[in-house]
């Protein structure tokens, strides 16, 4: 059955930020889109609604989600451009539609809801006087790459990849 996408901010049943049309239009020259452009339709529709899901479970966004009904994270109140403009709260932010784009991209090309198996598995080996370590070979991806996370870093963090500490001086 071929996936229908619902863009609508704030509808209760919107299932993507971006619509394929506007994936299209920004996926047009882009030097790393052959997955994106050997995908059909029905795929990359699919992959917009993973990369949306995954990001709204991986990203901690600053602001408030405008109504209580929304399915997603965005619209949202409260947010602000790179700049320092407020951002409207009945629209998704450019931004957000871009790594979204983005993202459904790497979606084409690995599967990044998978446990990252690196992590998972740890050191397969380590020596402590000619300092050698070793990983498993097949490390698994994270599901917000940087470069999504950077797109998006005016709006919010990825989840448990940062924290600050306060710096006290005696």
């Amino acid at each position: 059955m071929a996936v229908v996408l619902n863009t609508i901010a704030a509808d209760p049943e919107a299932n993507a930020y971006c619509s394929l049309e506007e994936a299209e239009a920004l996926m047009q020259g882009h030097p790393f889109s052959t997955r994106w452009d050997a995908a059909t339709a029905d795929m990359r529709r699919r992959a917009l609604v993973l990369a949306t899901r995954l990001l709204d479970d991986s990203m901690t966004w600053d602001g408030d989600p405008t109504t209580y009904e929304q399915k997603l994270q965005w619209p949202r109140m409260g947010c602000v451009t790179r700049t320092g403009d407020e951002l409207a709260d009945d629209s998704i932010p450019e931004a957000v539609r871009e790594a979204t784009v983005e993202l459904a991209r790497l979606v084409l090309v690995s599967d990044r809801s998978l446990d990252n198996e690196a992590q998972a598995a740890g050191l397969t080996s380590l020596s402590a006087a000619g300092i050698s370590m070793s990983f498993k070979a097949n490390a698994g991806s994270k599901p917000i790459p940087d470069a999504v996370a950077r797109m998006l870093a005016h709006l919010g963090a990825v989840a448990g990849s940062s924290f600050v500490v306060p710096l006290v001086r005696t």
